[in-house]
């Protein structure tokens, strides 16, 4: 990870004031996570102008695939920034939104509820997005027997690409691992459990 660069986002969504919710994520945001001490320095531009920059940079015939984490903020602003890189967008899959139940009200999970007008934004970009909603993370449960398969898939994507059977975007395609708080483990393998997503048509 020491490689992976880091850039400072927002402070506070697009058009509300910030908020946090204690009652699950504790006073700071990311209560029960030990960090290490911090020693990386953040990029000098924000994530916004950052994301551009990523993608500029990028062979012609390569797109980015943004996931998104946390509200959309930052990636509204990028698209509200330059419009003309959504075509280099491939697809944009976010943690958020729910489609039976929500977290924070009845109806809405936080990181749609923190930001709606970002949210709006993204949603109505035009680029491919696949939500990976709250209801997820009730019904995928991170047991020792899916945190063995897991396991087993790293060592299989090493596997491949140390014998060059597969590319690194080949396996990015058929892998999408993604943990979040609360040591929930979303194992989404693309194009072959697609019932644990929802790709969002507008």
């Amino acid at each position: 990870m020491e490689s992976v660069p880091v850039a400072k986002g927002l402070a506070k969504p697009l058009m509300r004031k910030s908020r946090i919710c204690p009652e699950i994520h504790g006073t700071s945001g990311l209560d029960g996570t030990n960090f290490p001490e911090l020693t990386k320095k953040v990029v000098s531009e924000k994530a916004p102008l950052y994301i551009h920059d990523v993608v500029t940079k990028l062979p012609k015939d390569e797109k980015l695939t943004i996931v998104a984490t946390a509200c959309l903020t930052n990636i509204a602003l990028f698209i509200t920034l330059f419009p003309e890189d959504k075509e280099r967008i491939e697809n944009i899959y976010l943690l958020g939104g729910c489609g039976v139940v929500g977290k924070i009200t009845p109806s809405a999970e936080f990181n749609i509820l923190v930001d709606p007008e970002a949210a709006r934004i993204v949603y109505e970009s035009g680029i491919p997005i696949y939500m990976v909603p709250i209801d997820v993370s009730h019904t995928v449960l991170a047991t020792p027997e899916i945190a063995l398969v897991l396991k087993l898939l790293i060592q299989i994507m090493e596997i491949c690409l140390l014998n060059c059977f597969v590319s690194l975007q080949t396996l990015t395609k058929m892998f999408l691992v993604s943990i979040i708080p609360h040591s929930t483990i979303l194992l989404l393998l693309h194009g072959l459990l697609t019932p644990h997503f929802l790709k969002v048509n507008l």
